[in-house]
C-alpha cells in the first residue's frame, strides 16, 4: 500500500472513482439487490428460454449470443482513453457485484462486453442485474 494511502493500490472504485469495500454496491449498501423479476431464471429448462427473452427486454442494449449462453453489448466510444475509463468503471461495478464480464477493446474505441455465469455455463439472474448496472454507467459515445 502506498505511503499515506488508506486503500490498497488496486481497491475497487465506484462509478465516481471513490474506493469501495468488497461487497459494497454503488449506493454504499452491502446488500445484493436484484430485481424480483430476474429471479425467474431459476425455472425449468423448457421455460428458461422464455425467461431469458423476457429479461432481455429489461436490457435493450444487450443481445443474446447465438448459442443462447451469453448476453453481449457493443459500443463505439469517443476514443481510446474513454474506452479505458469505461472499463475501469465497469470493473468497479463488477467487483462490487462479485460478478465479472468479459471485456473486449478493438480498433482503439470499439468496446464489447459479454456476460455469462462461468460456474453455470450460461445465463443467470446475476448477468442481467450486472447488465442493468453497467447500463447506468455514463460513457461518451462516438457520434
Amino acid at each position: 500500500m502506498p505511503l499515506g494511502s488508506r486503500h490498497p493500490p488496486f481497491a475497487a472504485r465506484d462509478v465516481h472513482g471513490r474506493a469501495q469495500r468488497k461487497g459494497e454496491n454503488n449506493a454504499g449498501d452491502t446488500r445484493r439487490v436484484a430485481p424480483a423479476t430476474l429471479s425467474a431464471l431459476r425455472l425449468r429448462p423448457g421455460s428458461r428460454r422464455q425467461a431469458v427473452q423476457a429479461h432481455l427486454s429489461a436490457v435493450p442494449h444487450w443481445e443474446l449470443s447465438a448459442d443462447g449462453k451469453r448476453i453481449r453489448r457493443a459500443l463505439r466510444v469517443k476514443n481510446f482513453l474513454t474506452a479505458l475509463e469505461f472499463f475501469r468503471r465497469v470493473g468497479a461495478v463488477a467487483e462490487a457485484e462479485d460478478h465479472h464480464p468479459d471485456l473486449h477493446l478493438v480498433n482503439y474505441r470499439e468496446v464489447t462486453l459479454e456476460l455469462w455465469t462461468h460456474a453455470q455455463g450460461g445465463l443467470t439472474a446475476n448477468d442481467f442485474v450486472l447488465a442493468v448496472r453497467i447500463d447506468q454507467i455514463p460513457v461518451d459515445l462516438k457520434s
